[in-house]
């Protein structure tokens, strides 16, 4: 699987009859899984918090009207 792809990009000169690279350029990015499993992830922790905090909630509510 796949989750990062890279884009090289070279700089060439020309001196006389020949042609060489003088420096070299990568660009990294994230591929549409990557981002996908990032997205999954960071739903499914916000959706824990979230019950979490309701069932503390839900506890200290008990907690208050059970006296």
């Amino acid at each position: 699987m796949d989750f990062i792809t890279a884009t090289t990009t070279y700089v060439i000169a020309h001196q006389g009859n020949s042609y060489y690279a003088t420096s070299a350029i990568s660009v990294f990015a994230l591929t549409d899984k990557a981002l996908d499993l990032i997205n999954f992830f960071s739903q499914l922790l916000t959706v824990s918090f979230g019950i979490l905090f309701g069932l503390v909630v839900i506890m200290i509510l008990l907690i208050i009207f059970s006296s």
